[in-house]
């Protein structure tokens, strides 16, 4: 660990002979401030601390450790794990971040661009007016899971015929936008339907050309 007498106590980590070097040139919160070098860089797999940086600016390295012989590092990354970034705040608060992490490989150098506060879990299933609506030819839809859930969110015509698939796979839990281009559609009324094992909602579209 560097320096690991400034990092708060209840935040060690054991070095191991495997590990992986990101490199992270930015990180902004949601209220739109960005880190400061009085902030630390936690790295997590699942809930164990695997490494850990005080901020330094852009390509800021982080040591992110890998299980290897050592009992103490049961539990660390191995290849393919893709590790779980957070914010220890100078009040103690921790942030955790979202973006294009690469999967973990031992002694592999990996530069991530941004990182940005991940937005928090939603407490329900949602799907959100579409906008613009009426539209012409694009409109965005938004929609919340609670967890993780197999959604499928298709388009119907007035006469219930199936008219687009927008979505049927599963998702994980948070909050997610997609965009219906439907350029090579006529204009009419069109239904929006979003199913999941738990949840069913059914919203109006209007395509006006």
């Amino acid at each position: 660990i560097n320096s690991p007498i400034q990092l708060q106590e209840g935040y060690e980590y054991s070095q191991s002979t495997e590990q992986v070097f990101y490199f992270i040139d930015n990180i902004q919160f949601l209220d739109g401030t960005m880190i400061t070098d009085t902030d630390w860089i936690l790295c997590y797999n699942g809930d164990k601390l695997i490494g850990a940086r005080q901020w330094s600016g852009m390509k800021t390295d982080v040591p992110v450790m890998g299980e290897d012989s050592q009992e103490s590092t049961q539990g660390y990354a191995k290849k393919g794990d893709v590790p779980i970034f957070k914010v220890l705040r100078e009040d103690g608060s921790i942030v955790t971040l979202a973006g294009e992490i690469p999967p973990w490989l031992n002694n592999q150098l990996f530069l991530i661009s941004s990182l940005k506060e991940a937005l928090p879990i939603p407490k329900e299933f949602s799907l959100s007016p579409a906008y613009p609506n009426p539209f012409n030819p694009i409109t965005t839809i938004n929609y919340a899971l609670p967890v993780d859930s197999d959604v499928s969110i298709i388009v119907y015509d007035l006469q219930g015929r199936e008219t687009a698939i927008l979505v049927n796979n599963q998702m994980k839990a948070g909050y997610h936008s997609i965009i219906w281009n439907a350029e090579a559609y006529s204009s009419g009324i069109y239904f929006l339907s979003m199913n999941t094992n738990d949840f069913r909602k059914t919203q109006k579209l209007m395509l006006v050309k």
